[in-house]
């Protein structure tokens, strides 16, 4: 007897005695399909101004969402059948029954994936070892704009000059920044600060509201928040907000009293400026309820109708 440690071609034997020898037979060898090499090319949303590109031999895809992916398998043999597979989805492939080769044409990236690849050859012969390709979704986050001073309501004289510092960053850039205001019973104003911000870079801004040149009266109440607008993962206009804040003016003649005994409600009231006894100050906490009450629920309209994708 003999042994073959290792057969990597086809060929024919026979044993052979004193006198004679067998018939002859044939060994066959074939190889189970498998993955050799994979490279990715990723096709980013217009809106992100990022270009075209190619990443050589990964089964890992990282990119933002609504990307377009496609991917170029190179296999040890030409297969009849490849497919990526996940427990909910499942991927066919382009082959060639000629080529080596097996072709995910386009895929759009919506969220977190994970599939296995499945090969089959012509002889019905399957890979031993599927290979494990993962997609990963980076959300389109929402532009991001706030306050850096002041921070909070605050309460203002009706000459004063209130000098804002404000940030803004978004991942993908920014078509406009603005700064908005309402003195009450007036129709709101809307500013933009700045245009085309780049991505990736937090853009720091000033801003100063003369209360004056708008005829800020004392006892007025007015209210002020920023906005940001960049492009939403649907290709639309999206916009988001900050917090709403607001800005009491105060008498010219307001004064201040101590209060000698502490348990007297009535002396503490008077710490209230002249000619404010009375329910200015429970009216002006009222006026901020109702304004910011009405001001969210249009926030959370706005934001609803552009959440929404094409279907």
């Amino acid at each position: 007897g003999t042994t073959l440690t290792g057969v990597d071609k086809e060929f024919v034997y026979q044993v052979a005695f004193a006198g004679g020898a067998s018939k002859k037979f044939t060994v066959k060898v074939f190889e189970y399909p498998k993955l050799e090499r994979s490279d990715a090319e990723i096709e980013y949303p217009a809106y992100t101004g990022l270009e075209k590109q190619k990443i050589e031999n990964t089964r890992r895809v990282t990119a933002v969402e609504e990307s377009k992916i496609q991917l170029q398998l190179e296999l040890n043999k030409p297969v009849e059948y490849a497919a990526l597979v996940s427990p909910d989805e499942t991927l066919e492939l382009k082959t060639d029954e000629k080529k080596a080769v097996a072709l995910l044409e386009e895929y759009t990236l919506t969220r977190n994936r994970k599939f296995k690849l499945v090969l089959r050859d012509a002889d019905g012969r399957t890979n031993k070892v599927p290979s494990r390709f993962v997609f990963v979704s980076l959300n389109n986050r929402e532009p991001e704009v706030k306050f850096l001073f002041p921070r909070g309501d605050q309460k203002v004289s009706a000459l004063e000059e209130i000098q804002f510092e404000i940030q803004a960053y978004d991942d993908f850039g920014l078509d406009h920044v603005g700064f908005s205001y309402r003195l009450a019973g007036q129709d709101s104003v809307e500013t933009v600060l700045a245009t085309n911000v780049p991505a990736r870079k937090k853009l720091k801004l000033t801003k100063m509201l003369a209360l004056e040149d708008i005829d800020a009266q004392p006892d007025n109440l007015i209210t002020y928040y920023l906005w940001a607008e960049d492009t939403g993962p649907n290709g639309k206009k999206r916009r988001r907000e900050s917090d709403m804040f607001f800005a009491e003016v105060r008498r010219f003649d307001e004064t201040w009293a101590e209060v000698e005994n502490e348990g007297q409600q009535d002396q503490q009231q008077q710490q209230q400026g002249q000619g404010q006894q009375g329910g200015a100050p429970q009216l002006a906490e009222l006026l901020k309820e109702i304004t910011f009450a009405g001001w969210k629920l249009r926030r959370q309209e706005y934001e609803s109708e552009n959440n929404e994708t094409e279907p």
